[in-house]
């Protein structure tokens, strides 16, 4: 059994905890935060569009990887790409990676649940947080994955994240 200072991957546990293992694959625990792949995303960005506060949100692909136009900080909007995925049913959230380490959940979310009960669109998770001076902007502690999520939804997690300097 390794410390959680020697995590080897939950592949690992696999020999020992056979039962375990799979009934955990695919689980909503396996889902629960994801590489942004097309294995893990489920959301549109074939360059779908959301309107919100009179503004035009988009997400979209390059290649391989997936890109969110949205209001940055500085009131422009910014091109950010997805690196993670967040969650699996009913709702799948987002993050992105800035230069300072921090993993910030954008203000969006897809909703996961078929079209015919209302889901497979675009909607914004907090429509009541959308100044930059509030903690649960989006780009702010409220959304740092790094401070607010890390510890619980993570194993073997190393936070790195300054609350003094707020940098990863």
């Amino acid at each position: 059994m390794s410390s959680l200072n020697n995590y080897l991957g939950s592949e690992q546990c696999q020999s020992c905890h056979e039962k375990q293992f799979q009934a955990w694959q695919g689980s909503h625990h396996d889902m629960a935060m994801r590489h942004a792949k097309p294995d893990a995303v489920l959301a549109d960005f074939n360059n779908a569009e959301l309107e919100f506060n009179s503004k035009q949100n988009s997400f979209f692909k390059k290649d391989e990887q997936y890109w969110v136009n949205i209001e940055g900080p500085d009131g422009q909007f910014h091109d950010y790409q997805i690196k993670y995925t967040f969650g699996y049913q009913p709702l799948q959230q987002y993050m992105v990676e800035f230069d300072d380490g921090r993993v910030q959940l954008i203000p969006f979310a897809w909703d996961s649940r078929a079209k015919a009960d209302g889901g497979q669109r675009w909607f914004h998770l907090y429509p009541q947080f959308t100044q930059k001076h509030q903690e649960f902007f989006w780009t702010n502690t409220g959304q740092n994955w790094n401070y607010m999520c890390a510890y619980c939804h993570s194993t073997n997690v190393k936070k790195n994240f300054d609350l003094k300097s707020n940098r990863g």
